[in-house]
């Protein structure tokens, strides 16, 4: 399934050290902020770097990106609360090495393996997304010039609250960059019958001001 909010920043702007003030670094202790290079987000060949958008989202919400190298030890999070040094999160964690992606929880800094492994490269010019909708974490994956679709769903109950989402490089000194982050808080669907009500209750409202 493609997302279903908007592309909240395309890092189409000047270099400069960090993504600008709608971002937040440390979403972990002593993970400092990716920064703005040839007009994507770039870890300048850092091991350790972290972002999420600064303003927290509701709980059913996703998170996406297009990926300028093949994603290691990279990480997508959701539902982010108490950024630093003990987070709660879900989280998608990429090994490029390996071809595998694992589907976790992360609670008070404690991280926990939703689930058997994902079989997945996700590689330079892909779409990645992590979508948190009720107790179902699920992870999408769309090829460079291809369509997204579904690559594995998780259920767990343990983070129920909003928060805030964003990206986590750990451990990789090779350069690598990214794009195209986007996300927010998931579309709520309307009521059957819910239009038919406000409208009738406005025609009674006008009614009533006609017999005034």
């Amino acid at each position: 399934m493609p997302p279903t909010t908007g592309i909240l920043d395309d890092f189409n702007r000047a270099d400069q050290t960090g993504l600008g003030a709608s971002w937040s670094a440390n979403a972990f202790t002593n993970y400092p902020s990716f920064n703005i290079a040839s007009n994507a987000a770039s870890n300048a060949a850092a091991a350790f770097r972290s972002n999420y958008w600064s303003s927290a989202f509701d709980a059913d919400q996703e998170f996406y990106c297009t990926l300028g190298a093949a994603a290691n030890a990279f990480y997508l999070l959701a539902r982010l609360v108490n950024p630093g040094a003990a987070p709660t999160a879900y989280q998608v964690l990429f090994e490029a090495t390996g071809g595998v992606a694992h589907i976790q929880k992360m609670v008070a800094g404690t991280t926990t393996q939703l689930g058997a492994n994902v079989s997945l490269t996700a590689a330079a010019g892909d779409g990645i997304l992590l979508r948190v909708e009720g107790s179902t974490i699920s992870l999408h994956h769309k090829p460079s010039g291809g369509s997204w679709s579904e690559v594995a769903t998780r259920t767990d109950t343990a983070i129920t609250a909003g928060g805030f989402a964003g990206f986590l490089l750990n451990n990789n000194t090779t350069t690598f960059t990214l794009d195209d982050a986007g996300g927010g808080s998931l579309p709520q669907p309307v009521r059957p019958g819910t239009s038919n009500r406000r409208l009738m209750s406005r025609r009674r409202t006008r009614r009533r001001r006609s017999y005034a």
